[in-house]
């Protein structure tokens, strides 16, 4: 049984998010319960849409905020483990949708 942010919201972007994810990165890095996402390197993400801040409480957590962190990681945060990523936009978009549900 999975994990209850593993929900009908965050279910219905499974397909698409598989699909994005390992070009981007975030299943290899990052766990998130109830997935397959059991990566080690960054942040557990199971509840990211929960948090008050992002990268490190370098900033509040919003949808902007999260895309700017997504792609420009090192514009926000010198020295920050995670690697650039610059997704398509469809891609950023869903990954967004998805993030924002793991409650």
């Amino acid at each position: 049984m999975g994990s209850p942010c593993w929900g009908a919201p965050a279910r219905a972007h499974a397909p698409r998010l598989k699909r994005i994810s390992r070009p981007e990165g975030t299943i290899p890095c990052h766990t998130i319960r109830g997935t397959s996402a059991d990566g080690h390197k960054g942040p557990e993400l199971t509840h990211v849409a929960l948090r008050r801040t992002l990268a490190a409480a370098t900033l509040p957590n919003s949808r902007g905020n999260l895309g700017g962190w997504i792609t420009s990681t090192h514009s926000v945060k010198l020295g920050a483990m995670m690697p650039p990523s610059n997704p398509p936009p469809d891609n950023l978009h869903a990954l967004l949708d998805f993030l924002e549900t793991l409650e």
